[in-house]
């Protein structure tokens, strides 16, 4: 399977995706899913999945095509939370998917530059915030060590 390119008509249960068993709550809103194309799947709908680990060969790369069109885009919280956990995936997937890997890296170039034309002058941790900051740093670090 090519992990970049995505079938946008495919859902959780047309790849089989494996629903974590995490609580109630939250098994309701990941089995609500299974039969929605992914293609219509909402930002915070990717964000559940990424932070449940829910489909991530599936709804990781397409998280990160709406990361490419708006790096600091909401899903639940606040500007940039998606990219937040996207960022946070085990950096063990960027090491197996090299080509996902690099496209991540501009997303985090966008977003700095994005960032410092929002903040002008004030530290780049101010504007996104140290939880967003922190994950950046973790992403980076990660792969150095890989």
């Amino acid at each position: 399977m090519d992990n970049w390119h995505i079938d946008p008509d495919q859902t959780l249960a047309s790849v089989n995706a494996e629903i974590p068993d995490i609580n109630g709550r939250i098994n309701k809103l990941l089995r609500g899913l299974c039969n929605k194309r992914f293609s219509r799947f909402s930002p915070d709908e990717f964000y559940l999945c990424i932070t449940t680990g829910t489909g991530l060969p599936w709804t990781l790369p397409l998280a990160v095509k709406m990361l490419q069109e708006e790096p600091l885009l909401e899903a639940i919280a606040h500007p940039g939370d998606l990219f937040a956990a996207v960022l946070s995936v085990d950096n063990s997937y960027w090491h197996d998917n090299p080509e996902m890997h690099l496209a991540m890296a501009k997303v985090v170039e966008n977003a700095l530059e994005q960032a410092q034309e929002m903040g002008g002058a004030r530290p780049l941790d101010e504007i996104l915030g140290d939880d967003l900051m922190a994950a950046i740093m973790q992403f980076h670090e990660g792969l150095k060590q890989q």
